[in-house]
């Protein structure tokens, strides 16, 4: 048995605006080796986010992963659920629960395709009740001075199970969206590497003013791609 951890935070700055995002998610728990190539893990998610300075949610729950490798491919599957505390809105308070499924295939060491699947349904005393989901298919690229890039189209779907007040209809979405990113291999950061990425959606709904096209540009490290 062995203790797997992961700690992740994301930061928007909305440049003029107070309309600035800081999320932050840590994950912990063991992980027992169950094949020579496969694994589970059972993990304790805690996670908060902020929203122009303000405590805006936060998160406590339980994470189950299983992943296997082989034959140059590597399949993975998690269930997640989660408890979500809304500190602006008392009727966004409710419960998430979530899906993912991912398949890789390496075409070499430079090179791989990539498949993901994932749901996501959350229940809450207001309209923020809805059902999501997303597939999305990635290729990572060698390129020149110990580069990489990596190239990520998807397609989610959101449906709310009840009318918006202000609007008289319930809410439906269809989203596409293209990641394109650059990363840095040679360039070790504590066991890490340094990438850029160029971000683009278009979001289209019967709801006009929940329809909108949004690009932006991402800086990171990161241990993947």
């Amino acid at each position: 048995m062995s203790l797997r951890a992961r700690v992740a935070g994301n930061v928007i700055d909305a440049p003029g605006s107070q309309t600035d995002l800081l999320a932050l998610q840590w994950r912990v728990g063991p992980q027992w080796r169950t094949g020579p190539q496969s694994t589970v893990s059972l993990q304790a998610l805690a996670s908060q986010s902020w929203y122009g300075a303000e405590l805006f949610e936060t998160r406590t729950g339980l994470r189950f992963e299983t992943e296997s490798y082989g034959r140059n491919r590597r399949r993975s599957l998690g269930l997640s659920a989660e408890r979500i505390d809304s500190r602006l809105n008392p009727a966004r308070d409710g419960e998430s629960y979530s899906a993912e499924w991912s398949r890789t295939r390496y075409l070499g060491t430079s090179s791989l395709w990539n498949l993901s699947l994932a749901g996501v349904r959350r229940d809450a005393a207001a309209a923020s009740e809805a059902l999501s989901a997303q597939i999305t298919a990635g290729r990572l690229y060698p390129a020149p001075f110990a580069s990489f890039v990596y190239v990520e189209m998807g397609l989610v779907g959101r449906r709310y199970d009840e009318a918006a007040a202000s609007f008289g209809v319930r809410r439906e979405d269809t989203e596409t969206t293209l990641d394109v990113r650059l990363s840095k291999r040679d360039l070790l950061i504590f066991g890490t590497h340094p990438y850029v990425a160029v971000q683009a959606s278009r979001n289209r709904s019967n709801i006009s003013l929940y329809a909108y096209h949004r690009e932006r540009i991402e800086f990171g490290i990161t241990r993947e791609f």
